[in-house]
């Protein structure tokens, strides 16, 4: 009989705690579910929105044969934005308003500068000051010490000027004769990285200050912060154009957030370039990728983006291509 009055307390102590802890189990299961379910809406998106950024980003080559890479910029987001509202179900004005709220910040990394769309300030027609949604101009990845500016670029191309004369020097970094103070070919790669890190920093601290402003307007409690860079992938591979999205904000229940910040390069810079030559026995002119085994630097006429690009000016494949 004791045994049984035991047994009986026993329930009566620990059942409390069992179903607590039942609780507090469900309430996490349902909550990483749900977050799950958002990373792989936004996920998505960004995939498309890369996707749209190498479809189309346009190489061309200069007479100096540099590098020149122009981004349709509102094709990008559009696709972005475009996914990201049909994954949360997000059809009307008034659904597709509710998620773009939790959108603090999309960044185009180009070749050489970044684009953000964010929530800023704006002036209507009537002078009416107003937050919404802007995609802003290149702002260039910047270098400076007392006496020049560099601008930096996704590989070893920069442009100094020297701020005391206004002189401009551009070319690679190894041919650049007046360089910043204590700036050398060892370290060269270390600060370009860590320049593109800063600038793109900068950019996202302006954009969750104006977008929690734009937050307190709107009576939201939850406050945006800025994500930390250093502690993702991107920041250790700055070396191609890509797509940078920070969310957050999005309620996952029970008093938890959306934290979400992440990166995908779309490989342009790593596509090779195409070589356009003349061949002196016949005077024709020829293409050449990097797969070729001979080399046609003497008689190099032009640097293509692509045989298409290649053809379209009248070069024909080289014999080793055919």
């Amino acid at each position: 009989m004791n045994l049984i009055k035991y047994a009986i307390l026993f329930i009566i102590i620990t059942l409390p705690f069992y179903m607590i802890h039942n609780f507090n189990t469900h309430r996490l299961v349902q909550r990483e579910r749900l977050k799950n379910q958002y990373e792989r809406v936004i996920s998505s998106a960004i995939e498309d929105g890369t996707y749209a950024l190498k479809t189309y980003s346009k190489r061309s080559f200069d007479e100096e044969r540099r590098k020149h890479i122009g981004i349709e910029t509102e094709e990008v987001i559009e696709a972005f934005l475009k996914t990201y509202h049909y994954g949360f179900k997000a059809f009307g004005d008034t659904a597709k308003h509710q998620f773009n709220q939790y959108i603090v910040a999309i960044v185009i990394i180009g070749y050489d500068g970044y684009y953000l769309y964010g929530t800023k300030q704006v002036a209507d027609y009537t002078g009416l000051v107003s937050y919404r949604p802007v995609l802003s101009e290149k702002k260039p990845y910047i270098y400076e010490d007392s006496e020049y500016a560099m601008k930096m670029t996704l590989d070893d191309f920069v442009e100094v000027v020297d701020m005391r004369t206004w002189e401009v020097e551009k070319g690679n970094f190894a041919s650049i004769v007046h360089k910043p103070l204590g700036m050398n070919e060892v370290n060269f790669e270390q600060i370009r990285k860590r320049t593109i890190i800063t600038s793109v920093e900068a950019g996202l601290r302006d954009a969750v200050i104006s977008h929690n402003q734009w937050a307190k307007q709107q009576g939201m409690l939850y406050e945006f912060i800025v994500p930390v860079a250093e502690n993702d992938p991107w920041s250790r591979t700055i070396d191609d154009i890509g797509l940078m999205v920070c969310v957050q904000g999005a309620p996952l229940g029970y008093g938890a957030f959306l934290d979400f910040f992440s990166f995908h390069q779309s490989n342009v810079l790593k596509i090779q370039p195409v070589k356009g030559y003349e061949d002196m026995a016949d005077g024709s002119f020829y293409y050449c990728d990097h797969r070729c085994t001979h080399e046609q630097t003497d008689n190099l006429t032009q640097v293509f983006a692509t045989k298409e690009a290649a053809a379209r000016e009248g070069f024909w494949p080289c014999h080793y291509l055919k």
